[in-house]
């Protein structure tokens, strides 16, 4: 499903889509691993290490084209 919108949203318009949808469909399911990638990538980031987050950022995405589709 995909939904159109012909003019730019602001910040607070999407914010309100996004929370429609998400009420709408329900919270994402929980996964581990996605918890432990994003946990080590805020870690990475608030200790400035620009290496590690780049590298975590990569791992979330490899992980969730592996695992969830």
């Amino acid at each position: 499903m995909f939904i159109v919108i012909d003019d730019a949203l602001t910040g607070y318009e999407a914010q309100l889509l996004t929370a429609a949808l998400t009420a709408y469909a329900g919270p994402p399911p929980s996964c581990e691993e996605c918890r432990t990638i994003k946990r080590s990538r805020a870690m990475a980031v608030r200790d400035g290490n620009q290496g590690m987050a780049m590298a975590m950022a990569t791992a979330m995405g490899v992980h969730q084209r592996v695992s969830h589709g």
